[in-house]
């Protein structure tokens, strides 16, 4: 094998770490937002949520109520796309109410 060769088989080791990283770092975002939807907003995170507006309703099952929800607002609970960390905002709101009065 060549010096060239070798140089080019780091780079192509190199490429495909860095697309594995970035798989894994999604956490599922890609295939839950799909082709037909898009965040529209990102809203300030709040410990370990954060709300996102999409351009279109999504349905998922809320993980407080472990209810099924269709909106265009979610909340991801430590950046877990794949369905273990959805909140629909009511559940939201009540999470941040009662972790607020806990502290008062």
């Amino acid at each position: 094998m060549t010096p060239s060769d070798q140089q080019q088989d780091q780079a192509a080791m190199s490429t495909a770490e860095t697309d594995s990283q970035a798989q894994s770092e999604d956490n599922g975002k890609d295939s839950f937002l799909g082709d037909e939807r898009i965040i529209v907003q990102e809203f300030p995170g709040r410990g370990n949520l954060q709300q996102f507006r999409l351009n279109n309703v999504a349905t998922f099952t809320c993980v407080r109520c472990t209810g099924e929800k269709t909106a265009n607002l979610v909340a991801v609970r430590e950046e877990d796309w794949t369905g273990g960390g959805f909140l629909y905002n009511g559940c939201f709101g009540w999470l941040l109410a009662n972790a607020d009065a806990t502290r008062s």
